[in-house]
């Protein structure tokens, strides 16, 4: 019987380590870069409509920035088509206008370039420890910067 608790223990320990699940740290990182990239990509759309004067508003009001201040995995699952998890998590993100509390859920998946984000918008995904580990606490939110003019406050 000893004889076999240790190979039983390191099949485990192989199982447990190459398991592709992000860990609440790389779901973080990527979280972040995405939203970073979308934040690029909306200065740059405002500064191509040839209005450099908005872009400039946008910096000195600190629309162009936000902190993570907390993050929180709840769960993830293999995706059923794809390569990767589809997951949910919460996060508290300050913005120059104040704190933003948001659960949301979104995929994430292995690129060359390192794991990817892609947020869900579809209402179907259901994530049962989503709404247990919430309770009021966040809010399920989808965000639409409609044109640069609502983005920069006028």
């Amino acid at each position: 019987m000893r004889g076999l608790v240790l190979p039983i223990a390191a099949v485990g320990v192989i199982f447990f380590l190459h398991t592709d699940e992000p860990t609440e740290n790389k779901m973080r990182n990527a979280f972040e870069r995405s939203l970073a990239a979308k934040v690029a990509d909306t200065m740059s759309s405002i500064g191509e409509s040839g209005d450099r004067e908005a872009v400039e508003r946008v910096r000195m009001a600190g629309n162009d920035r936000f902190e993570i201040r907390h993050f929180q995995k709840i769960d993830c699952r293999p995706m059923a088509t794809k390569s990767g998890f589809d997951c949910a998590f919460t996060a508290s993100i300050i913005l120059a206008n104040g704190p933003m509390e948001r659960s949301l859920k979104g995929s994430f998946y292995n690129t060359p370039e390192g794991l990817k984000f892609a947020l869900d918008e579809s209402p179907d995904v259901v994530f049962p420890r989503l709404a247990e580990s919430t309770q009021g606490r966040y809010t399920e939110t989808k965000v639409v910067v409609e044109n640069a003019s609502n983005f920069i406050g006028e």
